[in-house]
Parts: C-alpha cells; structure tokens; sequence
C-alpha cells in the first residue's frame, strides 16, 4: 500500500470517529485531496530520480558496535542519548536546502553505538528530509525511521486516540517548542500483531521546525516478526534526539515555503467540472469537489448529514483491482468492488465503505461512503461521496436510508468518473 493510500485510510478513519457536519465534512476533503495531490505529485518526482542511498541497501554504515551484553551505551548527563566514543554531531554552514546525507549523519551521531544497515535517506523538495534504517545493538533489530522539515506555520503535534493501550505524552517545553512521544502496539487492533511495537517521538518548534524519529521492535515496518521484546530506544532518548541543537543548525539557512494560503471560496475547473458532470442540483465548492443542494439531498433522513463529492486521479502504483480488495482496517469495513456500466456505456467499479457500531473505534456516529472508479490500470479517476449519521440518532432504518440515497447516485457518480478519461471531457 503506498503512502497516499495509508494516508487516505488513517485520515477516513479520523473523520469517522467524529459527527461529521457537512461545512467540516466539505472542509476536511478539500484539505485531504489537496494534501493528496501534493504527496502524490512529490512521489512522482522522487520516483522520476534514483534514491540518494547513504550507504546504500545492504551495506554497513561504520559505527562502533556494542555486543550483545545488552549495554545500549550510556546517557550523557543532559539527557542525549549517546556515548564517550560517539563523534559530536556534525555542524553545517547555512544551506538553501536540507542535506538529507547530513540529517541521517545527525542522527546516527545522536545515537547509542551499533550496527546500521539498510539504510535510506533523500528530500521531498529543499525543506523537508526522510530517512530510514535498521539499527542493531546485539540484542535485535530495530526499524528507525524519521524526518526533518522546515515549515512556515509551526503546527503543534497532539496525542491520537488511544484505543489498544500505549501511552501519549505532550510536553511544552522552555523555548516553546511541542513535544509528543508516544509508545505502543503498531497495530490498534488487539488481535492483530500485538508485539510489533512502535516508538516515536516529535518535536515541532515556534519557528516551523519538526523532527520526528520512530522506532520499533522488528526490523522493517510490516511483514517481519519482532526481534526483542522491545523498540532499542527509549522514549527519553528519542526526546533527547528530536530536541537536539544540531537540527536549527543544519536548517540555519533554510528557508521555509511560503505559507498555505487560504482557498476561501476557490473554485477549480475540476470542480466546475465535476458539478456539471453529476447534473443539476450540484455545485463547485473548493478543490475537485461539488456540493449537493437539498434538491439531491431530499431523500436523506433528517440528521443524516452528506459531505462533498470528491474527484481524484489515482496513480498507477496499484491496479484497478488492488483498490478494490475488501479491508478492514480501524473501524472502517471496505466492501470489494462491483462492476457495473455508466451511464454513457462504460464499465466502471464501485465499492462501498462503511464504519463500525462495535469496537473501540465506533465512537460519535455512524457514516457509509460510496466510491466510483473509472479508467485502466494505468489511468483511473474515482469519485467519492459520503454520508453521516450522529451516534444517538443512528438506527437500522435510517442506515439502510442512507445506503439507498448513494445507490441512487451511483450513476451520477459513474457519470463523473468517465467523463474525466482522457478524450471523455466534452
């Protein structure tokens, strides 16, 4: 699963948890598309140039090499995690970018002695940097991973909700700086995987600066058992790496992007496009969404509450009928697909999504959510749209309402979705 569609899944599950009023609905995917599209359009071009591999898949970064007497190296008396034979962390002269190579030196610098491999880091573009590794101290494998970016608005982290133990815990510190650690299992559910444990630690200043390190017990982050009882790091020594001078250092010369701006009342030719294509009764709100009037809205229940249509190309990473697999995942139930014909002849996919009433994720409602994929493997548009019900008022008559009013879209939205093929637009 690429990390656009992960990204979608967390962000849905969210919305989910809540009572999703239509102004927040709308809101919230405006915000989720537009954040899509720039991960999907970064992908693309990190995907278009080879990977800056630091020491490359496989190989050994030297770093000294504790045994496996389980001595993790000690703790310098502020707190940075470290030890006597660990080199400072490098100093660097006021750059337009940051270095990817000098945020992976950084880090392993800060760390307690041990063997790294597999090791990865590159940028996204000049303010923001990524990497990962697999760290071993003699007493098992652990996956690290993190970032570094630098951001005009500082955005403060929060803890997330809690649903299958673990902890969360936000500190501010002196110079105002956020800082949230968090740890535990990887997995919410309590029956899937629940030794594979995660760590991390974020740190986001007032001046836009964030750095964030995870951790965890097994040596990649899926499909590999755990290798010690738990991730090699502890939460304070995390603390004591994302808080660390030697970032503002190597970000001293980085300029941050221009902040976001507002999209107010913005209308795209996608979106003016995506109304006229659903018909009448539907119009343009913000990015690649359409809002329906009460006229396609009449069928609802009272208190059922519907969001925008949403339209996105989706990329080529996964087939057709990889989207279109059943998961369930964080309260979120996804039917797998069925093909029907469009309006204008077409085969097109629709799926169906709805969300739990039992389990620590059914929490402040109820919604159901319809999906419309159109194209080949290689280019495919879906369109989406939502309804939500609160968690008082939810009940089985007023849920199998809900599912008949976005049957009964299904055309509309099929409609949509092909006439954003290429050579399909008119």
């Amino acid at each position: 699963m690429t990390i656009e569609e992960e990204l979608e899944l967390a962000l849905r599950a969210e919305a989910a948890r809540i009572d999703p009023p239509v102004a927040e609905l709308v809101s919230g995917g405006v915000t989720r598309g537009r954040e899509l599209r720039r991960l999907r359009r970064a992908r693309l071009a990190v995907g278009g140039a080879a990977l800056a591999l630091v020491a490359g898949a496989g190989s050994v970064l030297a770093v000294p090499f504790v045994g496996g007497d389980g001595d993790s190296g000690p703790v310098a008396d502020d707190g940075r995690a470290g030890s006597e034979t660990v080199a400072a962390p490098p100093q660097a002269d006021p750059v337009a970018e940051i270095d990817p190579d000098a945020v992976l030196d950084a880090v392993v610098a800060l760390l307690p002695p041990g063997e790294i491999t597999d090791v990865t880091a590159d940028a996204l573009d000049p303010t923001s940097a990524w990497f990962d590794f697999v760290y071993d101290d003699g007493d098992g494998a652990g996956w690290i991973s993190g970032s570094v970016a630098v951001a005009a608005v500082a955005e403060p982290p929060v803890c997330p909700v809690i649903v299958n133990g673990g902890t969360c815990e936000v500190r501010t510190l002196d110079d105002g700086t956020t800082l949230v650690l968090e740890a535990g299992p990887y997995y919410p559910q309590p029956d899937r995987e629940p030794h594979r444990l995660q760590w991390r630690a974020t740190a986001v200043a007032p001046s836009g600066l964030s750095v964030h390190v995870g951790e965890m017990n097994t040596p990649t982050e899926k499909q590999s058992e755990p290798t010690r009882s738990e991730p090699p790091f502890s939460l304070e020594q995390l603390a004591a790496v994302v808080t660390d001078d030697v970032w503002s250092e190597l970000t001293a010369g980085v300029s941050p992007p221009p902040a976001p701006e507002d999209p107010g009342d913005e209308i795209t030719d996608e979106a003016r496009a995506l109304a006229e294509n659903l018909g009448p009764g539907w119009t343009p709100s913000g990015m690649d969404a359409a809002d329906p009037g009460p006229d396609v809205t009449a069928g609802l229940p009272d208190g059922v509450e519907a969001g925008a249509a949403m339209i996105m190309e989706i990329g080529a990473e996964l087939s057709v009928a990889q989207h279109c697999d059943p998961m369930e995942e964080k309260g979120r139930i996804t039917q797998p697909c069925t093909t029907t014909t469009a309006p204008g002849g077409e085969t097109v996919h629709v799926q169906w999504a709805t969300t739990t009433l039992d389990g620590p994720y059914a929490r402040g409602g109820y919604s159901a959510e319809v999906w419309v994929i159109a194209g080949t493997d290689e280019r495919k548009f879906r369109v989406s749209l939502l309804v939500g019900d609160s968690a008082d008022a939810t009940t089985p008559e007023r849920r199998d309402a809900m599912a008949a009013w976005l049957e009964e879209q299904v055309d509309d939205l099929a409609r949509a979705a092909t006439a954003a093929l290429p050579g399909e637009q008119g």
